[in-house]
């Protein structure tokens, strides 16, 4: 089952240090003492470049409202879901989540543990968590990774939610930690005023502008702002 740890004391040597092997579970939180909160990644297939707006791999499609191939008893740790045909990569969904959102069961949250791979038209998860509640075939599921795995730079167009700003370069496929929440410097696109919300900018990939109601917030702007350098925002993730 999946089991709960408080999060690290961030030294000061440790913040700006990548490595080829993960040193702290995917998605771990630690703090400093000024208040900042940093959260551990997994760089996806391109490199992070520091001050830039970083968002989780993008949601696929055919694993979203899928059926579920056979009944799956409470106590289980074991569902098969039916999709179109789809690649899947050996461990890519491993510490994401398995949620039932429509019918039998509907409302669960389940951590996967591992699942089949390649060019499937059903995929066979292994959670750690057992279902709480039975399933049926009318069941639907949707899968996530987890959303610290595989982080890329915020797109123009989103593809998934932002999770935080990048504090020096991780390279691609490497785990580092990047910021969540207080004061750091990122990208701007809009010279953005002090106080006011900042959102992912449609125009220029990892940076902020102004909010707006039909964008996601993803905290404040700090500092009066330039356009195309690099300001004070009060990250908020």
């Amino acid at each position: 089952m999946s089991k709960l740890s408080s999060a690290p004391l961030v030294q000061s040597e440790d913040l700006f240090v990548s490595s080829t092997t993960p040193a702290q579970d995917l998605g771990a939180r630690a703090s400093t003492g000024d208040g900042r909160e940093f959260v551990y990644v997994k760089a996806g297939a391109s490199a992070l470049v520091k001050g830039t707006l970083l968002q989780a791999p993008a949601i696929v499609a055919n694993l979203q409202n899928a059926s579920v191939a056979a009944a799956v008893a409470a106590g289980e740790k074991s569902v098969t879901l039916t999709i179109s045909s789809t690649a899947v990569v050996a461990n890519e969904y491993d510490g994401g989540l398995l949620i039932i959102n429509d019918v039998d069961g509907e409302g669960q949250s389940l951590r996967i543990s591992s699942h089949t791979s390649g060019t499937i038209t059903s995929i066979v998860l292994v959670l750690e968590d057992a279902v709480l509640t039975a399933l049926t075939t009318s069941s639907q599921g949707s899968v996530m990774a987890n959303p610290y795995k595989g982080v890329i730079i915020n797109p123009t167009t989103p593809t998934a939610k932002p999770v935080g700003v990048a504090i020096s370069a991780i390279p691609a496929a490497s785990y580092g930690w990047i910021q969540a929440k207080g004061m750091v410097s990122c990208l701007n696109d809009g010279n953005t005023a002090v106080g006011l919300a900042v959102a992912p900018s449609q125009g220029t990939a990892g940076a902020v502008k102004t909010g707006a109601t039909t964008l996601d917030s993803v905290g404040s702007a700090a500092q009066t702002a330039v356009s195309t350098e690099y300001n004070f925002i009060d990250l908020r993730l």
